[in-house]
């Protein structure tokens, strides 16, 4: 009876067997978080993120039909920048900008004149006067963000090509209108979370006659030295 007993046990353990074992074998699923890389991949972005303004102040230069006729220290005049914009997290950005203050340059018929002839500078018989009209010139201008752009790491500096379009007037007599081409490089170093310090080099190109003379040249132009604090928001 003994020897029966305990083949029959042994028969009923090897039948559980496959039940434990099927017990055992049993997973639990499991969730799998993915995470992408991809700097390009688009991001959400509140509109308000990522804004900015900033003042500046530097010099100009303008570039008309007699000017070279004046001494190098002579052409330049102070420049004052404000703007607004905002950057996108693809490294892309966009502002809308002001640039004025008076621009200096030299005039043979007359135009923004203050009366003070360039000394032994005479022009095809006629002598050149100084003179001095109000530019002002609102640009929207698209920039573009090389070290975001092509890097991964994180920098404090930024390096931005942009260009843009704007529309100029002089609201001095000769008063004159017209389309501006807008194109530089803004540096940025971040001082904190809330504060930038930018370097503005700008070149801008304007129609023939913005200045009071139409002369022989296709057109005008100004190049822009700013330095600027960008408030961030």
């Amino acid at each position: 009876m003994t020897k029966k007993r305990i083949f029959i046990a042994a028969l009923i353990l090897a039948a559980a067997l496959p039940v434990f074992s099927q017990t055992d074998t049993k997973t639990t699923p499991t969730e799998t978080v993915e995470y992408s890389n991809d700097k390009y991949e688009a991001e959400t972005d509140r509109f308000w993120n990522n804004c900015f303004v900033n003042v500046g102040a530097g010099a100009q230069m303008y570039f008309g039909d007699h000017n070279r006729q004046l001494k190098f220290g002579d052409r330049i005049s102070p420049a004052f920048d404000i703007a607004v914009g905002k950057w996108f997290p693809s490294g892309i950005g966009v502002r809308l900008m002001y640039s004025g203050l008076p621009v200096k340059g030299a005039t043979q018929n007359g135009a923004h004149s203050n009366g003070k002839a360039i000394s032994g500078k005479p022009w095809y018989g006629y002598w050149l006067t100084e003179q001095e009209f109000n530019l002002s010139n609102l640009h929207a201008d698209v920039m573009f963000d090389m070290i975001r752009l092509l890097s991964e790491k994180e920098s404090a500096w930024s390096v931005s090509p942009y260009v843009g379009l704007g529309w100029v007037h002089v609201g001095d007599s000769p008063k004159a209108d017209g389309v501006s081409g807008n194109f530089g490089v803004l540096t940025s170093y971040s001082l904190s979370r809330m504060f930038d310090l930018n370097l503005d080099l700008r070149g801008v190109l304007l129609k023939d006659g913005m200045d009071g003379e139409k002369g022989g040249h296709k057109g005008e132009g100004m190049l822009t030295a700013t330095v600027a604090i960008s408030y961030k928001f």
